[in-house]
């Protein structure tokens, strides 16, 4: 709410600045479950001119968050195929998509996503979004030593850019990485900070 109402200061500042504000409720309400097409009833101040295939990813990952695997599979298989939105586009997509398949337990298909990214140029990507996929990957196929070496990668550069999406999701893993070895002490602890932090922040 508190966003919203600052979308009209950014909107007097200029296009690029409310689109980047829409972006963020957008993302924002889908962490809270809501669909972009049930944000927008709710905002009625935003507008879905140029955000439109951000819209789209941002309505598949909810997918995804929800569980509604094929579904969510099928909308990222349309964004990825659509080439005229750019490389970034492009990869930005492809990390959702290894983000599914990691939630699927498919580890194979997700490191060959992580293998065709480091062969890649993707490295304008400061967030350390490729780390923290290691890291999952690693924790799923019960690697601690490999577990603990990208989630120490991913927190040390989500230190630097103040990110606390990927913090939290490097401490997610070494959660998950500690379950798989039976730490189940340092699995808790992981755990119920991420837990504790998503209950508190809705």
């Amino acid at each position: 709410a508190r966003l919203a109402a600052e979308l009209p200061h950014a909107a007097a500042t200029g296009p690029e600045l409310a689109e980047e504000f829409a972006i963020n409720l957008l993302w924002i309400n889908a962490l809270r479950g809501y669909s972009v097409d049930e944000a927008f009833v709710r905002f009625p101040e935003l507008r879905r001119d140029a955000t439109v295939p951000l819209q789209e990813m941002i309505d598949a990952q909810r997918l995804i968050w929800r569980g509604e695997i094929a579904k969510a599979r099928e909308q990222m298989a349309r964004l990825i195929a659509r080439s005229e939105l750019g490389t970034r586009f492009y990869a930005l997509n492809r990390l959702y998509l290894c983000e599914l398949e990691l939630r699927c337990g498919h580890w194979d298909a997700a490191e060959r996503l992580l293998a065709e990214w480091a062969e890649s140029s993707d490295d304008e990507f400061v967030w350390p979004m490729y780390e923290r996929c290691q890291a999952h990957l690693a924790a799923g196929r019960g690697n601690a030593v490999e577990t603990e070496r990208w989630v120490a990668e991913t927190l040390a550069r989500a230190a630097i850019t103040d990110e606390g999406w990927n913090r939290l999701a490097a401490v997610h893993a070494r959660g998950l990485g500690a379950l798989a070895a039976g730490v189940t002490d340092a699995a808790i602890t992981s755990l119920r900070e991420v837990w504790e932090h998503t209950q508190s922040e809705g």
